[in-house]
């Protein structure tokens, strides 16, 4: 992981100074450089790939679960859609905790919600989406802060 850590800063690196290039203005390289890894290292990105699942991805059950991040269940389908567990979840409950990973998200964990008890979820991106996120955030960071740069 550290390995993929070290790309993302040495990418952003090059993006980062690719654009102080088209911008055209004297910023100190040094200080530009020591911004953006200053940046990189405020944020706190997590990459959680496993290879748990032995399940040809046809067979795997369609519950979504969640484990460290929301993921798709790594069970092998027992009924329909779904592995015994989630089968005796929707036999019990009329639907699946965390919903069905074709369907849209749902916005509460849904059995908490039928006992009363509205506990808000809170999706996490998944890996690839998460990088882009961070990398329009440094993007508009660096858009941001050049005029400060520039006064310094």
């Amino acid at each position: 992981m550290e390995m993929l850590h070290l790309k993302l800063k040495n990418d952003l690196m090059k993006l980062a100074l690719e654009y102080k290039k088209s911008l055209d203005i004297d910023i100190d390289e040094e200080q530009f450089k020591q911004f953006v890894i200053k940046s990189i290292d405020e944020k706190n990105i997590n990459f959680s790939f496993t290879n748990e699942c032995k399940v040809k991805e046809c067979d795997r059950c369609s519950a979504r679960v969640w484990k460290d991040t929301p993921q798709r269940c790594s069970h092998k389908i027992y009924e329909g859609n779904y592995c015994k567990k989630h089968n005796i979840m929707i036999k019990n409950n009329g639907f699946l905790r965390f919903g069905d990973i074709n369907q849209e998200r749902p916005a509460y964990d849904l059995i908490k919600l039928k006992n009363g008890v509205k506990e808000k979820l809170f999706w996490r991106e998944q890996p690839l989406e998460q990088l882009q996120s961070i990398l329009n955030q440094q993007q508009n960071k660096v858009i941001l802060t050049t005029p400060k740069l520039i006064l310094d």
